[in-house]
């Protein structure tokens, strides 16, 4: 299955806010023909982050929090695919 990754992370200093201090280190995971990811992550039904407007958590206080989001793809089904396609190709070839 191939997957997307979203894992939130804060400064965790006396600039942070409580709610990203919470956050931190919180991945979300989205499953490929499974998930739909919406260009939001929620906690508990509550938006954390927008694509659009970004951090979320802290809303209007006085915070400085400088919290920030970090991807990764899996895609290591969809290469596993690929090589198999790859040698049943290439074995059918061989045969002609």
């Amino acid at each position: 299955m191939a997957t997307l990754s979203i894992t939130w992370h804060a400064q965790m200093d006396e600039h942070t806010c409580p709610t990203c201090k919470a956050l931190n280190g919180h991945t979300w995971v989205f499953e490929t023909g499974k998930d739909m990811f919406d260009g939001k992550l929620r906690v508990l039904g509550w938006v954390a982050w927008d694509v659009e407007q970004g951090s979320k958590a802290h809303g209007h206080s006085t915070y400085s929090c400088r919290c920030f989001i970090t991807h990764e793809f899996n895609l290591e089904d969809i290469r596993a695919k690929c090589v198999y396609l790859s040698e049943l190709v290439k074995a059918a070839t061989e045969k002609e």
